[in-house]
């Protein structure tokens, strides 16, 4: 059980880094592009980036592990 628990937390920090990154990425695009396109596409990423952050945090939350 202890194992299980140790990969489901380092699982759960290699999402989360990914969503940081992305979430990084996508504000650093939006803020280069402004104006354009782009600059959008990016803002939408960031949306779904805050919704998956939420979703992530739920989920956290009902396995229980630190936040």
């Amino acid at each position: 059980c202890r194992r299980q628990e140790a990969i489901l937390m380092e699982a759960a920090h290699n999402f989360r880094n990914s969503i940081v990154i992305i979430g990084g990425f996508s504000r650093r695009i939006a803020r280069l592009s402004k104006g354009t396109e782009m600059a959008g596409n990016a803002v939408s990423l960031q949306k779904e980036v805050k919704a998956l952050e939420k979703h992530f945090t739920r989920f956290e939350k009902y396995m229980n592990m630190k936040v």
